[in-house]
Parts: structure tokens; sequence; C-alpha cells
């Protein structure tokens, strides 16, 4: 979900102290709640096991094509980031996709978006996207040590939950941008 920046095309407000810090805290809240919500399933590894056949091969090939190992819980991701792109969410400045390429945008207010006008922050270098890792991360360490161990099979509802949590962690993470813009001016 986008912090709630404002008008991130208003240096002065976007970049100030008291709104940055009033963001932080409300994400890592998002982050802790979200994380206890994941919890209350099991570990349901076979959403993540790669090659789901249950995808048939179209998606499969669509997924892998993103960048997926063709598991259940990336369908889920990628698909949110389809609809999402849409109605240009990936034009806010803290905003990353997991998964690419995804449709233009093509919905929604252009207001906020990254667009002619100059952004009130420096282009992010590709070796800060770091959303990779976050999902292997999070796939790998924190289910494992956040879950019960099994299989519930609740695996609609832990992918639909897993969606949320990651897109609330990269959002936080992205939101640090604001942050070093913010000493940068100051500076």
């Amino acid at each position: 979900m986008a912090a709630n920046t404002g008008n991130v095309l208003d240096a002065d407000h976007a970049l100030e102290l008291s709104t940055i810090r009033s963001s932080l805290m409300r994400m890592e809240d998002s982050i802790i709640f979200s994380l206890v919500e994941r919890s209350q399933y099991k570990c349901n590894l076979a959403v993540y096991k790669p090659d789901c056949s249950q995808l048939g091969n179209f998606k499969l090939h669509q997924l892998k094509s993103a960048g997926s190992n063709g598991c259940l819980g990336d369908w889920f991701i990628y698909q949110t980031e389809c609809l999402h792109s849409q109605v240009r969410r990936y034009m806010h400045p803290t905003e990353y996709p997991f998964f690419g390429p995804l449709p233009e945008p093509s919905l929604g207010s252009t207001s906020g978006a990254r667009t002619e006008q100059s952004s009130i922050l420096a282009d992010i270098p590709s070796a800060a996207i770091v959303n990779s890792k976050l999902l292997d991360i999070y796939r790998s360490k924190m289910i494992p040590a956040l879950c019960e161990n099994g299989d519930d099979s609740n695996h609609g509802s832990t992918a639909v939950q897993d969606v949320h949590c990651l897109q609330t962690m990269a959002t936080r993470i992205y939101y640090g941008f604001f942050f070093l813009g913010s000493k940068i001016r100051s500076e």
C-alpha cells in the first residue's frame, strides 16, 4: 500500500521530517499487523512450490516470463501487480513491483504520478530495488520463523496475506528514500 505522502510532487510537504516520521510509524504498525495475520496460517509451503500445475501451461509461461519460478504465491503477487499497475500504483515514487512486465497504467488519477515534471526524488538505482531479495528472505526465513510448520490447506488465504505482507514491507523499504531525500535537502 502506498505511503500517504500527500502530493509527492510537492517536495516541501512530502519531505518534511514530521510527515516522514508519521508515515514510517503507520507503515511499521501495518507490517507488524500483516505479519501477525499471516502467522494465523501454517507455513503452507505448497504455495511456494515451483511449477504449480494448477496454473496450467499458459499461466505458467506468463508467470515465468515475468521472472517467477511458477509458484502459486507468485501468481497472486503478479496478478495483484497487474491490476495495481493499471491504476498507476507503480508510478508512485515509493512503489516498485516484484515482477514485470506489467500492463501500462490506464485507469485512475494521474496526480502524484511519475510524470514529465521533475520528481522530488532522484532516480533510484536498479541495485537498490531489492524485491527479489525480500521475497527470498520472506519465504525462506520469515515464514518458517512466524508460522507453525505444516499445511492447513488455506493456500489462497495464505497467498493473499503474503501479497499484503510483501507489498507493505517493500513500500516501507522504498519510503526510506524519502528520508534520505529529506536529509540531503536539509544539508
